[in-house]
């Protein structure tokens, strides 16, 4: 079944075919001999009979009188479909290995994921009123990843925020997260303020953020993420919703 971008080419090959197999034919029969004058001369004295005019021949008696030229046209015909199918299959063929290039980068990318979040001491406050958490990725994936850029906040709010409205922090060169390996570098903040409205109804703590990350084949990946504090870590709750969460 042809694709309807490549059904314009084969009716311009059909087309071509046949002007060609026109002028095979033309040509052809142009140089062929018609039949000769019956002339009977017998002799300078004898009166000369007047020429007979050739009788014309119809299409497929000349066609069947000089098989060459049926020949000469379906070689033509011939030659046309097989460079038609011989372009066919090198698209089709193109396209296989589109599919299977794809299925490959599947395979073998990085899938960068947020895992958890780690606190030395979640139960106090240290001295400036805060408790700090670092933020863990992992590679999932069985090539390593190389680390473009993050967003990472963590708020109290009435609603869940959306992952990319805050800024964006490039990573140095070099970044690079290797297969099945995890990477806490991250870290949030949480007031003891912000702990108590919390405990108090006045919102939730919501953690937020997004990497993103290039694959060995070049190719820009990213996943973003929201989790809510409920009390020692984050987790995710009811925030469901391609907004809140997922990945490319």
């Amino acid at each position: 079944m042809l694709e309807p971008r490549d059904r314009p080419f084969f009716a311009i090959l059909v087309v071509i075919a046949l002007l060609l197999a026109c002028v095979t034919f033309s040509l052809s029969f142009a140089e062929s001999p018609g039949q000769p004058q019956n002339q009977n001369r017998q002799d300078n004295a004898q009166t000369v009979s007047p020429p007979q005019q050739p009788q014309p021949e119809s299409f497929w008696v000349r066609t069947v009188d000089e098989p060459i030229n049926l020949f000469t046209g379906v070689l033509a015909l011939l030659t046309i479909a097989l460079v038609g199918a011989s372009i066919w299959q090198g698209r089709l063929t193109k396209k296989a290995v589109g599919i299977s290039e794809r299925a490959l980068v599947d395979l073998e990318r990085p899938y960068v994921f947020f895992q958890d979040t780690e606190c030395r001491n979640p139960e106090a406050f240290d001295v400036t009123g805060h408790k700090t958490f670092t933020v863990i990725f992992k590679n999932y994936g069985k090539t390593p990843a190389i680390l473009v850029s993050r967003r990472l906040a963590c708020d109290l709010l009435k609603e869940p925020p959306d992952p990319l409205s805050i800024r964006e922090l490039f990573m140095p060169s070099g970044s690079v997260i290797g297969a099945d390996v995890e990477y806490p570098r991250g870290k949030v903040l949480v007031s003891e303020t912000d702990d108590n409205a919390w405990r108090s109804g006045k919102g939730a703590i919501y953690l937020y953020g997004e990497i993103k990350y290039r694959d060995v084949f070049n190719k820009t990946h990213r996943t973003w993420f929201c989790r809510e504090f409920n009390g020692w870590q984050f987790v995710l709750r009811e925030i469901v919703g391609e907004r809140f969460n997922g990945h490319e």
